[in-house]
Order: C-alpha cells, then structure tokens, then sequence
C-alpha cells in the first residue's frame, strides 16, 4: 500500500479546493452572467454557434471573410441586434467614440452638425476647433467633402465623410445664405472639448436666461449652474431651459441639473431591472442652488431620454412649466459592459418611471403649454438661428436677407408665460 500524503499536503490540497470552490460560488452569486455555464441550453447554443463558426472557417468557399475574429464580432454584433435598436456590440472605434463621449472630447473639425432640408448644417462652430480656425459659420450648409457629395446623407454617414486624424485635412464645399457661390475651405482636425451647454445668453426683456443643453454629460449640471450665475450677475432672475433636440445622456447628469431647482433628496427618477443592481432610484444630492428660481423647459419630439428624465422630473416636482411639444418617449437606459480592452456591449438594462410614476416609454412626457409649430416652420426657423446670431439680430437679418426671421414661437410662449406670472406658474 502506498504512503499516504502527509496530513499537511491533503489540508493544503483541501484549502485551494475550498478557495476554488468559495471563488466560483462569489462569482456566481455576484456576476449573474456566470450563471450561465451551468445552464444546459446556454451550452448547447454556445456548442451550436461554435460549430458554425468552425464550419465556416473550415469550408466557406471565401476564405478571408471566413476569420474566426470576424465571424466572432459579427455573431456579437447580431445577437445585440436582435434585441432592441438600442442595444449594440461595440466594436474598436463605436467603443472609443463612446469612451470620447462620456468626456466630450471629439477629433474632426469642430462643429455640432444638424440636418436642415437634407443638408448637413453647422449648427455651432466650437471654438479652438479647425472649422472657426478655417472661417466657418453657424449656418453653413456642407454640400461636399474631399469631393465626395453630401447631399441627403444621414449625419453619421456624412461625419464618417467629415472625420479623420488629428492633423488631417478635409476640404469642404459650403452654401451660405447671401453668397451668390458655394464656397471652398480647408479644415484641419483637431480634438476639440465640447460643451454641453450649446447657448446661454440673456433675454431682451433683461430679465430671462435661456440656457441651452445639447445632451446630459458628466459636467453639464457645472456648465449650467456657471452659465446660469453668469446671466444672473447681469439681472436675470427666472430662467428657460432649452431642451429641445436634447438626445439625451447619462442619468447621473440629468439628476444631478434637477437637483439644481429641487430639493436635496428629491426622487428624480426609479429605474427597474431584472436584478436588484440594475434596479434603483435616482435622487438629488445636494441643496439646491436655484429654489425659488421661475423656470420654463422648451421640450419638442426629439427631447429624449435623460432629457425627458429632467423635464419630467421638473414638472411632476411643479418646479418647472414644460412648454412646446410631446417628447420622443424613450424609458429605457442602457449600460456599457466592457468585453476586453478594445470592445464592449451595450445593453438595455432597465426601464425607468418618473418621481409621479409616469412611466414614459412610447409615449412621451406631454407639455404643460403645447405651442404646435409646422415641420417647415421650424426647419426654417432652425436654419436662420445661428444666421440670426451672426448677424446681430433680426432687424439686421432683415436688413440683409431681405425677410424677417421665422420667430420661436416655443421661446416666445415661455418668455411671455414667465413674464406675466414671475413665478412658477400653477397647473
């Protein structure tokens, strides 16, 4: 009979076996995905997707599309697809632009791109970017790109067209009203921080900020807060917030801008999953900085997301009155996993419902005062803003052009709103 292993070997043998065990059961307890290695029909999918793969690898007859790499991504791709038109595989470049716009850092040529009438339009020149550098003006309409035409792309393809290297360059063909010509620049790219406050200025009435929030960034309640002090300091007393067209953005944010009006501790929003870390409620953090301050949100159809998150919150809170139009009615969040150093995945965790329990999804956070404004009426409108600005005003616009401007008529009907009441007004 052989020797038996002494006593210390078999007490160390049964540690590690213990700690494997206790590791694999805290993985599991805490990291549901785990879970599915002990699921039989994960396996079987997993032995199923595996022999497509090998199979294609193997015998498809060609052969470089047949990489296990991309066979892998286009398998991860199609599975996010499958899901909802939000969810989605990150490859190498959607994950970097994602990581790049958690900060608002951007490489291109410096300018926040809208769609007016089926062309690519600057809406704003940012500035240390290489389009102010090169003469570009809020207005302009970008008709061509190193020759290649622009004309009716969506905006990511023709940003795919616009964007390349710092350092690079990109010339670019531009229509801008009161020149008989289409005019030629060449922009160099640059990395260009991006504000998240896309306009502050005060009113005529001397009396009213309006503060503009493209989309919800970890420093937007910082940019909103300064830009709001600042208008202050030159007499504003009551604000409008300008949401409309707001995409979105991170939940934290938009928490924390309510927080600015509410009280310390205000329910801003309860987002629900399947697990308990997925499900919580957001709440504001600090004491408020503006509680008496009269505030009015401009919302439209394309105000979604963390946008509606705020103007809801705002509303249900009666600290706030929503002015212009239903939103786009997007109740679902999605968080970003990373799969390794260069990928992820995301994915829509969780639904969320408004401080009243409005839960919004497909159907939108209605306005407190609905202004009902034509599709060609605010596509004009939105055209001749930046115009407007550049040059100095609508009685100077119309010394120029030769028309008078289309007015906000969302703007004017909160300005009016707040003015006539100068506090929040009752619903």
């Amino acid at each position: 009979m052989p020797p038996r292993p002494p006593i210390s070997r078999r007490l160390a043998v049964i540690s590690v076996a213990v700690g494997f065990s206790t590791f694999a059961l805290t993985a599991i307890l805490t990291e549901p995905s785990m879970r599915a290695f002990f699921s039989p029909s994960f396996l079987r999918e997993w032995l199923r997707v595996g022999k497509v793969m090998r199979l294609t690898q193997s015998r498809f007859v060609d052969e470089p599309k047949a990489d296990f790499a991309k066979l892998g991504r286009n398998a991860a791709a199609g599975a996010a697809a499958s899901l909802d038109r939000y969810t989605e595989y990150l490859d190498e470049a959607a994950f970097a632009e994602q990581n790049r716009l958690a900060d608002q850092l951007f490489t291109g040529i410096g300018i926040l791109m809208q769609p007016v009438d089926g062309l690519v339009t600057a809406e704003r020149v940012y500035p240390g970017g290489g389009a102010e550098a090169a003469g570009l003006r809020p207005g302009d309409r970008l008709v061509a790109a190193d020759g290649h035409d622009l004309t009716g792309l969506s905006l990511e393809d023709a940003g795919a067209k616009i964007r390349g290297a710092e350092g690079t360059s990109v010339k670019l063909r531009v229509l801008r009203a009161g020149e008989p010509a289409p005019l030629e620049f060449t922009v160099t790219r640059r990395t260009v921080t991006v504000t998240t406050v896309s306009d502050s200025k005060l009113l005529a009435d001397g009396a009213t900020a309006y503060v503009a929030i493209g989309n919800f960034q970890r420093k937007t309640p910082r940019e909103v807060a300064d830009a709001f002090d600042a208008l202050r300091a030159k007499g504003a007393r009551r604000l409008i917030l300008d949401l409309r067209g707001n995409p979105g953005g991170l939940v934290d944010a938009a928490a924390d801008t309510v927080g600015l009006f509410t009280p310390k501790g205000s329910v801003v929003a309860r987002l629900a999953g399947r697990t308990a870390d997925e499900s919580e409620t957001f709440r504001t953090r600090l004491e408020p900085a503006y509680p008496q301050t009269p505030v009015a949100v401009l919302i439209d159809g394309n105000s979604a997301s963390a946008s509606e998150i705020v103007a809801g919150a705002l509303q249900d809170h009666r600290r706030a009155v929503l002015v212009g139009a239903r939103t786009f009615g997007k109740g679902l969040v999605q968080s970003i996993y990373r799969l390794d150093d260069t990928t992820g995945l995301k994915l829509t965790t969780a639904r969320y419902t408004l401080p009243g329990g409005r839960a919004i999804h497909g159907k939108g956070v209605m306005p407190d005062v609905p202004v009902l404004e034509t599709a060609e009426a605010g596509s004009r409108r939105y055209a001749e803003e930046p115009l407007v600005k550049h040059a100095g005003g609508p009685d100077a616009f119309r010394a120029r052009f030769g028309y008078a401007p289309e007015g906000d008529r969302t703007l004017n009907a909160a300005l009016a709103l707040l003015a006539a009441a100068d506090t929040v007004p009752a619903r």
